[in-house]
């Protein structure tokens, strides 16, 4: 991976800091950044299903499940 060199200093930095080689820190902040990504997206296909949602419309837990949750002895 190519990087800038304020950013590789950064990267340098923490990898001194946590022990850890160049490779490690940059490998973990990719993944990090990554699961990041994907929680946005996640939050957005929450959002629009949110925005949509029509309480008088949806199904109700004995029409899903067939019964009410029954009680635990």
């Amino acid at each position: 991976m190519v990087v800038d060199d304020s950013l590789f200093q950064a990267i340098e930095e923490l990898a001194s800091r946590r022990g850890s080689s160049l490779s490690t820190v940059a490998r973990d902040l990719v993944a990090d950044a990554l699961e990041m990504q994907e929680d946005i997206g996640w939050q957005q296909i929450a959002a629009e299903r949110e925005s949509s949602y029509e309480p008088e419309s949806a199904d109700s837990h004995t029409d899903v499940w067939g019964a009410d949750v029954r009680e635990v002895e």
